[in-house]
């Protein structure tokens, strides 16, 4: 894609955007709104984290996080690397946030920044916060309701239906 695109498409996003009026929806589907924005973002292969902020938050908070950020910047306290299944590189998660007794809650469909293959990682236990590294979420799948074997199912139904 050419810088001339990913503009138009990320100016067509904000177009949309702003043409919905926050303040008739509550704050669940203003989430939800920003979730389908973000997701369409990643299709398009365009960032649009700190347009999807000021809309949400305005951009006097979102300026604050900003400022937070510089000042106050995360440390890593890990990083967990899991192999594409398709080209190899390794998957980066980085752990913020590790808090003893936390069990492992969910399965995560990662999409590889590098190759676009789906894959399905793990985080493991004592994981309180995390920052996906060169890969995105497709789709997080609970524990409780799938196992192993059915998260693997899971991610070859949508590596299928989502050509």
């Amino acid at each position: 894609m050419t810088h001339e695109s990913a503009k138009q498409l990320k100016q067509a996003l904000k177009t949309q955007l702003s043409g919905l009026d926050k303040a008739q929806y509550d704050t669940e589907e203003k989430e939800f709104i920003c979730d389908l924005f973000h997701e369409l973002s990643l299709i398009v292969d365009v960032d649009f984290k700190d347009n999807l902020n000021s809309w949400l938050y305005g951009r006097l908070l979102t300026t604050l996080m900003k400022i937070q950020r510089i000042i106050r910047p995360e440390r890593i306290q890990e990083t967990l690397r899991q192999p594409c299944n398709k080209c190899g590189v390794q998957l980066e998660t980085h752990i913020m946030k590790i808090e003893a007794g936390l069990p492992e809650t969910s399965w995560m469909v990662a999409k590889c920044n590098n190759c676009s293959e789906l894959n399905l990682l793990s985080y493991g236990p004592n994981v309180k916060e995390s920052r996906f590294g060169n890969y995105h979420c497709i789709e997080t799948l609970p524990m409780d309701e799938y196992n192993y074997e059915e998260a693997l199912t899971r991610l070859e139904q949508i590596k299928y239906f989502r050509k």
